[in-house]
């Protein structure tokens, strides 16, 4: 019975609603602009772009589709989806340049808000040679100057050299995924040094194509920690592009990498020859993703993930480890009272050449960020990994859980510091690969 009263609701309740989407329906084009524009005033801005786009429906003169556009440019503007708002004034300005001028202004300030200096010039100053408002020409005087001034870098350098501590150090990353016999805890700490050089040029339309370096190192103290001293240099190529889909703003990002690490030697293992470093694995890795913005408070991220890693022999680990690795990824976004949030899922998979490391791994995160004392930006961060070796020979199943704090200060200068604490633990079957790992790093950087 309970079935059937589900199903009666069901139906009441369509029956409901059909009056109010038989009313909007029937709303005229400036009854549908009105509440369009009293929606965007409550800073509800996914439903004025619904009022807007139904009225740009029932808009019968190139006039009104052109109003309606640039309401909707407006919009998302307000939104900082640039490239959105751009698109919708571009279509604007075709059909009608009776408003000219405040077209040209909003597609200035979006280009300003992009950094493409040309055209945010271009735009502003035809906006200054129509009849704008008093209040709209002052503001266009101020955005022209301050674009005039604006110092646009094709080339950005980010420096920072650390403080680490590690409780465990022989679960470090390049020895801890290849080991299956159970280590004795050994407290190390060290330095840290990156740079990370960024060369970004403009593609077609209002694309980028990015290209980044980054060289990192980190050294302990003690020399028979040698070798799990970690020496790595990966190169990001990624293109990067905006687009629209209805009311959504979308950014695919076309990522290339390759990877390369290295570790330490300790003295005295003359096996290894006279060489300093050991090579442990080469990366490859294509990462597309889909960043789907549906307004200032939520959005979603799609992510594939198609890799090859090469590992070597010697310090890098028993041989049997390479293989092509295939993920998915899903990450929601919240933001509101000046906080960001995020959840996400991914399923990795690592088909390798021996059985015995052949993977898959359920991977759950969770993310948020937020001012904090003395104008700081604290962050926390939770990762849960579930992890099965289908074809072990012992069976293995890991649980992974990590989770962390950052403080970060940054400084008028570029200057800024930054503090991280990450607290790992592992359950695992069989308990030879169970650990506790705590890490602490300190960093001061720099942005040139």
């Amino acid at each position: 019975m309970r079935r059937y009263q589900k199903f009666i609701v069901l139906i009441i309740g369509f029956f409901l609603i059909q009056p109010a989407y038989a009313n909007e329906s029937k709303a005229s084009y400036a009854d549908l602009l009105d509440k369009g524009l009293n929606r965007w005033q409550n800073a509800d801005f996914s439903d004025a772009l619904d009022y807007y786009g139904d009225a740009l429906k029932k808009a019968k003169t190139n006039s009104e589709k052109s109003k309606a556009r640039l309401y909707r440019g407006i919009t998302f503007y307000q939104m900082a989806l640039w490239d959105s708002a751009i698109d919708e004034l571009q279509k604007a300005l075709k059909l009608d340049q009776a408003q000219k001028g405040y077209i040209h202004y909003y597609m200035g300030v979006a280009y300003y808000g992009k950094r493409f200096k040309k055209e945010a010039i271009h735009h502003l100053d035809l906006a200054l040679k129509d009849n704008l408002s008093p209040g709209l020409n002052e503001k266009a005087k101020i955005f022209l100057k301050r674009t005039k001034d604006l110092q646009v870098k094709k080339f950005n350098l980010f420096s920072a050299l650390g403080f680490g501590y590690n409780n465990n150090v022989p679960l470090d990353r390049i020895t801890g995924e290849s080991s299956d016999t159970t280590v004795k805890e050994d407290v190390g700490t060290g330095i840290s040094a990156m740079l990370k050089p960024t060369y970004t040029l403009r593609a077609f339309k209002r694309s980028t194509f990015t290209i980044d370096n980054t060289l990192y190192g980190f050294r302990y103290f003690n020399p028979t920690h040698r070798k799990f001293d970690v020496w790595s240099y990966s190169l990001v190529t990624a293109l990067n592009s905006p687009w629209t889909l209805g009311n959504t703003g979308v950014k695919f990002k076309l990522p290339f990498e390759y990877g390369m690490v290295h570790s330490g030697r300790t003295k005295g293992e003359t096996v290894y020859g006279k060489r300093v470093l050991e090579q442990v694995s080469n990366k490859y890795t294509f990462n597309p993703s889909m960043h789907l913005i549906y307004s200032p408070s939520y959005d979603i991220k799609l992510d594939a993930t198609l890799g090859f890693h090469d590992y070597k022999s010697g310090l890098g680990g028993t041989t049997g480890r390479d293989g092509a690795m295939y993920g998915l990824g899903l990450e929601e976004g919240f933001h509101f009272w000046k906080m960001d949030w995020a959840a996400g899922y991914h399923l990795n998979l690592f088909n390798a050449d021996g059985i015995n490391y052949d993977l898959e791994q359920h991977q759950f995160t969770f993310k948020t960020g937020f001012p904090f004392w003395y104008k700081t930006r604290a962050s926390l961060s939770a990762e849960l990994i579930r992890s099965k070796y289908p074809e072990h020979q012992n069976a293995r199943r890991d649980f992974y859980q990590g989770y962390g704090i950052t403080l970060v200060k940054i400084f008028p200068n570029l200057v800024g510091c930054s503090i991280n604490s990450m607290l790992k633990r592992n359950t695992a079957t069989p308990s030879t690969t169970s650990y506790n790992d705590v890490v602490i790093n300190t960093q001061l950087f720099y942005n040139f």
